[in-house]
């Protein structure tokens, strides 16, 4: 699927670390539902050797929700997989600044987990960081 056969709705243009002159843009485009009641969401990667036509091209779901979702994970594992380290900006080095997603399929005990533990490492993070500004500024 071509990106002038769906509506973008959303676009994130990485630069390649070591190779800043090398541009890498993920564009999605808006979710529909097919004949079978399924939803998806196209995402075209220009810049990389992926065939924009690859069936991997599309994240499915049982709603427009879900399936922007799995189009976000999806876009993500392409660029994991694609072994180059990237940049966006208002990122650092290694980060797309499309964030991983919490498996839903270990159920709701597990996601709420894992939701508990990033709030902790956060709260960790942000703590060391108001530590070393009251220290910095005395």
């Amino acid at each position: 699927m071509a990106a002038s056969d769906y509506n973008p709705i959303a676009e994130r243009r990485l630069s390649v670390v070591g190779d800043p002159s090398r541009t890498v843009t993920v564009t999605f485009g808006q979710a529909s539902q097919s004949q079978s009641g399924e939803w998806q969401c196209p995402f075209q990667i220009a810049g990389l050797d992926v065939s924009a036509e690859s069936p991997d091209q599309l994240g499915y779901g049982i709603d427009s929700l879900s399936a922007l979702l799995n189009a976000l994970e999806g876009a993500r594992a392409v660029l994991d997989a694609s072994g180059l380290v990237f940049t966006w900006e208002g990122g650092e080095a290694g980060d797309t600044g499309i964030p991983k997603m919490i498996p839903g399929g270990f159920g709701r005990v597990f996601a709420q987990k894992v939701e508990e533990y990033i709030e902790w490492q956060a709260g960790v993070f942000a703590t060391a960081a108001k530590a070393y500004a009251e220290k910095k500024r005395h």
